[in-house]
């Protein structure tokens, strides 16, 4: 039995919140990997599990980069 839902029950994948994100990853491996999913709906699951992880990394992306881009004020703010 899978507990999937239907493709239209689904939230788009940019719509998740970085935690709902990871915890619906986190299922879909662990359905993966009980072998829960069933023929049917394999591809679909794998490809929601890739789109997440895409999402998960360009969302680090843009946190890393907005991090190093305020870094620089800081040290400049304790030079003052």
């Amino acid at each position: 039995m899978s507990t999937a839902k239907g493709k239209s029950d689904l939230t788009p994948v940019e719509d998740l919140t970085y935690k709902d994100a990871v915890a619906e990853l986190d299922q879909i491996v662990s359905q993966l990997d009980s072998g829960s999913v069933d023929v049917d709906n394999l591809v679909a699951q794998f490809e929601r599990a890739v789109n997440i992880v895409e999402q998960l990394e360009a969302r680090v992306k843009v946190a890393k980069d907005k991090l190093e881009e305020l870094t620089p004020r800081l040290a400049m703010e304790d030079q003052e």
